[in-house]
């Protein structure tokens, strides 16, 4: 094949619809490879930019590395933390190029792999990264894949120099790549197939630029043009419908080679911009609808007598906990009130208040163990404060596993609702693990709320959309709350909707046996039904 002039670049404008062309023959899912993906002067450029400065031994005495972006740990993305050189030099134009030809990638670490005659890479998967852009120079290779479920079911690649293998979908994350020590390499015949066997010379080198996407830290990127995407939408449908429309977007633009890693990254995006139902269980995450959630954090932390409690084997929860949060704390109390004002007026329920607990978190360090509610009753979480991750463990996942297909996560920020039913706990519990990268103090207190009979719970964790101005203020539900306080100084002990408040005249009893009578928008107490309708009659 020619080479093209510097020049021309013709070859590079990859279209990701038409890439299934640089599929090998008989590859698995997700593997492309594409010759000359850069020009023999590129490849100089490449040589020449690496020959400065020392070669580390860090991942290997016999396999010399450099390392951009991020140092590369073979424990992964998750341990490879530690910023190292910013300076790509002409690395970056490529890593820019990548990017540029496949939307939605986002190229974070870049690791130069220096082999020579006998050196070689033992099988193995590149963890936590979904998708792996290989740039070969200098020398040929071949490559050996095995499929970790069936370790018989081998592939063998091919590499030219100056060509981009890619990793992704199935053959990044179900198959283990390699590079066995042989003293020959294998190319193809006529056919495609490897029959051609050549001696490697005595001086043979490569250089293996890997470049790694990770869907950890596309997210943020990818978020922002999905986000932009939705609210450049001016067409007169629902939210719902134009986040659907982007999603659809994103799948039919990327299908030739998104990874399903990054599928998921963008579905977790697309769910956050709506209220949804969480997954099938009778549970939902309502996004900043608390008022004032932010200027009353310092109030109800110094309202609460919080208390350390210890753990059943003797040792200091990480957390303070504070029980009857609503009766200890007014501002607490008040949130009561807003909680059932936000059910009646919000999601259309009628409901009642069972009690109320509280939970302050110091810092990320502090956690809340997976566990089960006991308490039969819905429950209505308000956090207040720095970010937090709330997760629905299976009952049959152990509670240390971090990660599993069944784990539902829910990212919590300050002005956040969690609501879910009695019978999430049938299935699952819940918990929140420790993540030290936050450092700010949260407080999260959970109503135990019942759903009055008559009233349908399914509007509990099927919300509409909410519209922020009809969601009650927090001095609509302190009113209420001072209100309550009254009635009780009043000998009232138990008020009833507001609808009926609203009835002048109407004569009431309650469970207690005692009669009331609503006067403008007030329950006046009576001895007896007889007092009660005397008093009517004269005041009509």
């Amino acid at each position: 094949m020619d080479i093209p002039r510097e020049g021309d670049r013709k070859y590079l404008d990859i279209d990701p619809k038409t890439i299934q062309q640089y599929r090998p023959k008989g590859a698995p899912v997700g593997l492309f490879i594409i010759p000359n993906w850069i020009t023999e002067q590129e490849e100089q450029d490449i040589v020449n930019f690496l020959s400065v400065g020392e070669w580390s031994s860090h991942l290997s005495q016999n396999r010399p590395t450099k390392h951009f972006g991020y140092r590369y740990e073979i424990r992964g993305y998750s341990s490879s933390t530690e910023k190292v050189s910013s300076d790509w030099g002409v690395l970056r134009k490529h890593a820019d190029r990548i990017e540029q030809q496949f939307p939605g990638v986002s190229i974070a670490q870049c690791l130069a792999n220096l082999y020579y005659k006998h050196t070689t890479i033992g099988a193995h998967r590149d963890r936590e990264t979904p998708m792996v852009f290989g740039l070969s120079v200098v020398g040929d290779i071949n490559m050996v894949w095995t499929e970790m479920a069936n370790d018989k079911n081998r592939y063998e690649a091919f590499i030219p120099k100056r060509s981009l293998y890619i990793m992704s979908s199935d053959i990044a994350l179900l198959w283990k790549h390699e590079i066995p020590a042989r003293k020959t390499i294998k190319y193809p015949d006529a056919n495609g197939d490897l029959t051609v066997t050549v001696k490697k010379p005595e001086d043979y080198i490569r250089v293996s630029i890997t470049y790694r996407h990770f869907a950890n830290t596309i997210l943020p990127e990818q978020q922002v043009q999905f986000v932009n995407r939705v609210m450049n939408d001016n067409s007169n449908v629902p939210l719902e419908m134009k986040v659907d429309n982007a999603y659809q977007q994103f799948i039919k633009e990327n299908q030739g080679y998104l990874p399903p890693l990054l599928n998921s990254a963008v579905q977790e995006t697309r769910n956050n911009l709506v209220v949804k139902k969480e997954k099938g269980i009778e549970a939902c995450h309502l996004q900043t609808v608390i008022p004032k959630h932010r200027e009353n954090f310092q109030r109800l932390f110094t309202e609460h007598p919080w208390q350390k409690w210890k753990s059943r084997f003797g040792a200091d929860l990480s957390r303070s906990v504070c029980g009857e949060s609503n009766i200890v704390s007014k501002c607490s109390g008040i949130y009561a009130e807003w909680v059932k004002l936000f059910c009646q007026r919000i999601l259309g329920v009628r409901i009642e208040l069972g009690g109320a607990f509280a939970n302050y978190y110091p810092d990320g360090k502090a956690t809340l163990p997976a566990h089960r509610d006991q308490y039969e009753q819905w429950v209505f979480g308000l956090s207040f404060g720095e970010t937090r991750t709330f997760e629905f463990v299976p009952n049959d996942v152990k509670a240390n596993i971090k990660r599993d297909t069944g784990i539902i996560s829910i990212v919590m920020n300050s002005g956040d609702v969690v609501l879910f039913s009695p019978k999430v706990n049938d299935d699952y519990k819940h918990r929140i693990l420790a993540e030290p990268k936050r450092t700010g103090p949260r407080i999260n207190i959970t109503y135990f709320i019942s759903v009055l009979p008559g009233e349908d719970e399914r509007k509990m964790y099927n919300p509409p959309d909410i519209q922020q101005h009809l969601i009650p203020t927090f001095e609509e539900a302190e009113a209420v709350y001072l209100q309550n306080q009254n009635n009780k100084q009043k000998g009232i002990t138990k008020m009833p909707p507001k609808e009926i408040l609203s009835q002048d005249g109407l004569i009431i009893q309650s469970e207690d046996g005692q009669v009331y009578v609503v006067v403008d928008g007030t329950l006046i107490p009576f001895d007896s039904m007889e007092d009660a309708v005397a008093a009517y009659s004269q005041a009509m």
